[in-house]
């Protein structure tokens, strides 16, 4: 293995950072949003289930690629 290829892989994962921050502050309204939805009906809104598990799925792959778990660049998806 090179040994800056952690520091590159930091910085090619940059752009991923600056996105998952803004979807982190997204995802916090989603879940007090979610909250209040469980509390009343008993069961989650299944598109804002899908954007929370979208998130934290992405979240994942990212910091797998930092950490050099996987050299795959993760892609810009919640999918």
């Amino acid at each position: 293995m090179n040994r800056f290829l952690g520091f590159v892989q930091w910085l090619l994962a940059f752009p991923h950072y600056i996105v998952l921050w803004l979807l982190e502050i997204a995802l916090f309204v989603v879940l007090v949003i979610n909250l209040f939805i469980v509390l009343f009906t008993g069961r989650w809104n299944e598109p804002m289930r899908d954007f929370c598990v979208g998130v934290a799925r992405w979240h994942t792959r990212v910091y797998g690629y930092v950490f050099l778990i996987t050299n795959q660049y993760p892609p810009f998806s919640l999918q």
